[in-house]
């Protein structure tokens, strides 16, 4: 019978504790939820801020401990693979850096046949925290020493089966690196790409009360139904009656509630702008009466087929592992 580890990277503060009352972090809340058995596992990895311990982080980067969280699943994978003749499923959540995690995970483990192990990952609002110029000199000269450049290229991670890559709307400080990746993403398996509005943390807000969960504002609701439908379909059990539940967070996700929380997002976005991404990527804003939908997934619960012209959240889909020479020196 096919075990299933589940495994939920937070964001670089965000705990892997559940609190008795006070924020709680989706990645912590879907791991507190999991079913486990003998053959189901779940482990949640607290933000890499929280538990970095190698001076060349600079308390800071968190590149090297980036890789270390990895190496950690990558241990765990391959021990259970050891125990088992079974097929392995790896389901991963990952948030900001730990979105970032979930990538490098999928490269340290392309070499496993997928009749072993398939990997299915949602990444939420990938931020490797590279400044984008130095990201293009490391691309063109094939150094790669920095955490976007080591994830560009996922393509020859044939293993993967579902991949889901949100981003949010907002920009943040791109002097302080805060620019996302859309990564090259491998043909062989079934991939995602969508904008969520929002502002990355502020997207994935939950509170804890008494018992009770629920979510600071909207986006946070609609990022909640996605993760929680994508780990579903990849096989993951959650047991939501270990908590309550505010209503907006235990509707159907056919239901017309949820397409009426899309439809009123759609009004209540009124700015246009773009942000920037790592690999010549952009996510745009656009907010006109002919974009009539949120995004591509908002199309899908209307039934409709996707048309990024009637979206007002749109990114774009075509990322580069290298720049031309002449954009690099115009870029410096």
């Amino acid at each position: 019978m096919t075990k299933i580890i589940n495994v939920y990277v937070n964001g670089t503060l965000d705990s892997n504790e559940v609190p008795q009352n006070g924020s709680i972090s989706l990645a912590t809340l879907l791991h507190h939820l999991t079913v486990r058995n003998e053959n189901s596992m779940s482990t949640c990895i607290k933000g890499c801020a929280l538990e970095s311990w190698d001076p060349r982080d600079l308390y800071l980067v968190f590149s090297f401990h980036s890789s270390a969280q990895a190496a950690r699943i990558v241990r765990q994978v391959k021990q259970e693979l050891k125990n088992s003749e079974e097929p392995i499923v790896l389901n991963i959540y990952g948030f900001s850096r730990g979105a970032i995690v979930a990538f490098m995970t999928c490269m340290e483990l392309d070499q496993i046949d997928r009749s072993r192990l398939t990997i299915n990952v949602a990444g939420f609002d990938p931020v490797p925290v590279n400044y984008q110029r130095s990201v293009k000199a490391d691309m063109f000269f094939g150094t790669r020493t920095t955490l976007s450049s080591k994830v560009a290229d996922l393509g020859a991670c044939h293993n993967v089966g579902e991949m889901l890559v949100l981003f949010t709307n907002r920009p943040c400080p791109s002097f302080m690196g805060f620019s996302p990746i859309l990564p090259i993403l491998p043909d062989t398996s079934h991939f995602e790409v969508d904008v969520m509005p929002g502002k990355h943390e502020d997207a994935v807000a939950f509170t804890l009360d008494q018992g009770k969960v629920s979510a600071v504002n909207t986006e946070s609701i609609l990022m909640f139904h996605r993760i929680v439908e994508f780990m579903q379909r990849c096989g993951t059990v959650f047991d939501f009656s270990l908590l309550r539940f505010d209503d907006n967070l235990v509707v159907p996700m056919d239901s017309d509630h949820l397409l009426g929380l899309y439809a009123q997002t759609v009004h209540d976005i009124a700015a246009q702008h773009d942000r920037s991404m790592h690999l010549n990527n952009t996510i745009h804003t656009i907010h006109s009466e002919d974009r009539v939908y949120l995004n591509r997934h908002h199309q899908t619960l209307a039934g409709v087929a996707p048309n990024d012209d009637q979206c007002i959240l749109t990114v774009e889909r075509n990322p580069q592992n290298r720049v031309a020479e002449p954009e690099f020196k115009a870029a410096l």
